[in-house]
């Protein structure tokens, strides 16, 4: 009964239904240790259908995204699905970006509503906010690479302290090449710089 079993399970589990398993899992040839997680996917293929998910939708998810099968439907795909809903979204809304995007279901409580919450006090022109809106996905017109980029630039090279960058994200939208780079170079020229 090794890793396959939380101890939660098994301390619920009478002798009668942990001895149903591994006569089962003798029968079908599974290891009993990956039991448990087989369990937890068939649960969530099944909530996912009673939500609505159709069949081919859920075969890509095999496909695009595996791990979405794993988690928990008490403990994660419910309380995700509850928070779209706490948002404003209707379930039909959320089903059909469920099978436009599977990945969706890979998102973090709390996560939607965070970059909602940052793109609300991003100090970037409307409309660029508009775009990032209308666009669903959470891009304001830069790849991670870039901010990577900036975020070194800015804690290596201008002394930023990564605290700090939190308090001025309006730094991460802006143009590395065209705006940062041209100012550090002005006060570099002004004044002298660590390099």
């Amino acid at each position: 009964m090794g890793k396959g079993f939380p101890m939660s399970e098994l301390s619920s589990a009478s002798p009668v239904m942990i001895r149903n398993v591994l006569k089962l899992s003798r029968r079908f040839q599974l290891d009993p240790d990956g039991f448990s997680s087989r369990v937890k996917v068939l649960r969530s293929l099944a909530f996912l259908m009673e939500i609505g998910i159709p069949r081919n939708a859920i075969d890509r998810f095999f496909c695009s995204c595996p791990g979405v099968l794993r988690f928990g439907v008490e403990d994660r795909l419910k309380p995700l699905l509850l928070e779209f809903g706490d948002m404003g979204f209707g379930e039909d809304l959320v089903r059909k970006e469920i099978v436009r995007e599977p990945r969706i279901l890979s998102m973090e409580l709390g996560e939607l509503s965070q970059c909602l919450e940052l793109l609300k006090t991003l100090k970037c022109r409307e409309p660029i906010k508009e775009n990032v809106f209308i666009e669903g996905a959470f891009r304001v017109g830069f790849q991670v690479k870039d901010i990577e980029k900036k975020i070194e630039f800015l804690v290596h090279r201008m002394k930023f302290d990564v605290g700090r960058l939190v308090d001025v994200h309006e730094y991460l939208g802006v143009n590395f090449d065209k705006q940062i780079v041209p100012r550090y170079n002005v006060s570099c020229n002004d004044y002298p710089c660590v390099k």
